[in-house]
């Protein structure tokens, strides 16, 4: 998905990317085949007529493609970010600045891992679920099945082979292609909350060479100096991160928002099986806690930042200096975060708005949705029995 040779080297000038390289032509391939999807099920909810429910299909294919796109477009810049990065934290990486108990690099790692794990964990369940329920289906309604595969497949991807005749192979480079979206989904928001805790845990030192020094002695003026010298660093390298991912966290937040309320409407639904039942709770619960800890990550580096000017104002007027007063108006006056494009800020202010923009659109999906509702199972009983309509 990330097309790069050399990623996982501690170089930066040995992270390669090129238009020509194989890895580049699978994200392509993906990326075309995203597309793809996305018109024949576009094209298929407009016939069906849209709704506030399986508009989802459409946001979530789109999200998926943009993603392959912008990741594409990301590797060209990478190498060039990274070169920047490793200037800016060269100061961090030896004394006088304390090296954390668990490197930076197994914290990114190891969250990087359960994230991916547990969105490992979400389409094993998906999978289960829709295979479990398009069976439940054939047996209640007595279809006669003489493929089950192709009857699976055509009830899976009804809008693709609406149009296109099927065919097996189709059917599962169609099911895999629909995993590395959900994977691209996914990455979405572990990847921005991986750049924010390596961001975080550079201030964070800061912080603490600043604590070592609270209450003890006054140092001299170059120390302040140089303190505020690699703070301004820090601050440079958060500003020019955040000219290349910040529309990443933007899709990430409005992905974010709009499944969590699409979820919570679901919330509503009579879930006629186990199987649908332990998805759905899951991927609810699952989908709330990736958001939040992108919110609480991302947050982190404006906490990170403004920190200092807590053991700032401990220092006596006797001991003051020009560069501690630069310091304090640096510290106080300027906000140091990632942004949504600047559409709004990633402080922990952002976590109360996100939740009361749930709540509102929740109530204005629900009002939406429910008439819906009604008319749907006044008339063909969807909760408690199928249409019965399939046919090869």
């Amino acid at each position: 998905m990330f097309p790069l040779n050399g990623i996982a080297s501690n170089l930066p000038d040995k992270i390669l990317f090129s238009w020509k390289s194989v890895r580049t032509a699978y994200s392509l391939v993906y990326a075309a085949f995203g597309f793809f999807m996305l018109f024949f099920f576009t094209k298929h909810i407009i016939s069906i007529g849209i709704t506030a429910k399986n508009l989802v299909g459409t946001v979530f294919l789109s999200i998926s493609t943009i993603s392959y796109f912008y990741f594409i477009w990301l590797a060209g810049k990478w190498r060039k970010i990274m070169i920047f990065w490793m200037y800016k934290e060269r100061p961090f990486l030896k004394y006088p600045y304390q090296v954390n108990r668990i490197p930076v690099v197994v914290h990114v790692r190891l969250l990087g891992s359960i994230l991916l794990i547990l969105s490992l964990i979400e389409h094993a369940l998906f999978l289960i679920n829709s295979v479990y329920s398009a069976f439940k289906e054939a047996s209640v309604c007595k279809y006669d099945l003489p493929d089950r595969a192709k009857y699976y497949f055509l009830k899976q991807f009804p809008s693709v082979f609406n149009e296109i005749p099927y065919s097996l192979f189709l059917g599962l480079i169609l099911t895999y292609i629909n995993f590395c979206l959900t994977f691209a989904w996914n990455f979405l928001d572990v990847f921005a909350i991986l750049i924010s805790i390596g961001l975080a845990k550079r201030f964070e030192q800061i912080n603490k060479r600043l604590t070592l020094v609270k209450g003890k002695y006054l140092p001299p003026e170059s120390y302040w100096q140089q303190v505020r010298h690699h703070y301004v660093k820090l601050c440079e390298l958060v500003e020019f991160v955040e000219i290349y991912v910040s529309p990443l966290v933007l899709v990430c937040c409005a992905s974010d928002l709009y499944f969590i309320c699409y979820q919570l409407l679901n919330i509503f639904n009579i879930l006629p099986y186990t199987t649908s039942q332990i998805y759905f709770w899951y991927s609810l619960i699952y989908l709330i806690l990736r958001s939040l800890c992108l919110l609480l990550c991302t947050s982190e580096i404006n906490d990170q930042s403004k920190r200092p000017l807590l053991i700032l104002k401990t220092i006596p007027t006797y001991a003051w200096c020009v560069e501690l007063d630069r310091f304090i108006h640096q510290t106080s006056k300027e906000t140091i975060c990632l942004t949504g494009m600047r559409f709004f800020f990633f402080t922990r202010k952002l976590v109360l708005s996100m939740i009361g923009t749930v709540v509102t659109y929740e109530l204005v999906l629900m009002q939406f949705d429910l008439n819906k509702n009604e008319v749907d199972t006044h008339e063909n009983e969807i909760v408690f029995r199928y249409d019965c309509n399939f046919t090869y």
